[in-house]
């Protein structure tokens, strides 16, 4: 049988537990899963000592993030709320950036595509298509290449 702290902290991943919990307190109640594989500590020097877990620690706390912004704000206050927002922001942003970049394209071209960027839209990476023909063929056969070749070599002659 699961334990719970008395702020509705789950103490393992029990469903039913989990399901109690959420439905004891409000809707915009969510349970966070929290594992930890390690302690840190320091020593009276403030050294740090870290002790590995041969099995990581792991909880659900209940926590109320508001059923709205508007909501979130009046819990958390205006400046956490936005806060938040722009560090996650910070890194949609980052990973946005960071796949064009990948892709192949120019800073200068993932500056200009940046400048629409919406947080929850898709970035369109663009597909060589003749690194994809190549990666395809890494799954083929020898005679699937071969054929592909073939194929290849009479769209090359306008066939």
């Amino acid at each position: 049988m699961s334990k719970q702290g008395e702020d509705g902290s789950a103490l393992n991943n029990d469903t039913a537990q989990e399901a109690r919990i959420k439905k004891e307190f409000n809707m915009a109640t969510e349970l966070v899963k929290c594992t930890a594989s390690k302690i840190v500590s320091k020593d009276a020097q403030g050294n740090t000592i870290e002790r590995k877990l041969d099995t990581p620690l792991e909880l659900s706390v209940a926590f109320d993030f508001g059923d709205n912004l508007a909501d979130a704000v009046a819990k958390h206050t205006e400046a956490q709320v936005f806060a938040l927002y722009k560090s996650k922001g910070v890194i949609a942003v980052q990973d946005a950036g960071r796949r064009l970049l990948m892709s192949g394209k120019t800073p200068e071209a993932v500056l200009a595509a940046m400048k629409d960027f919406k947080f929850g839209a898709t970035i369109k990476v663009p597909v060589d298509p003749k690194q994809a023909a190549i990666q395809a063929m890494g799954g083929m056969t020898p005679e699937e290449k071969k054929a592909f070749i073939a194929e290849l070599a009479k769209l090359a002659k306008g066939e």
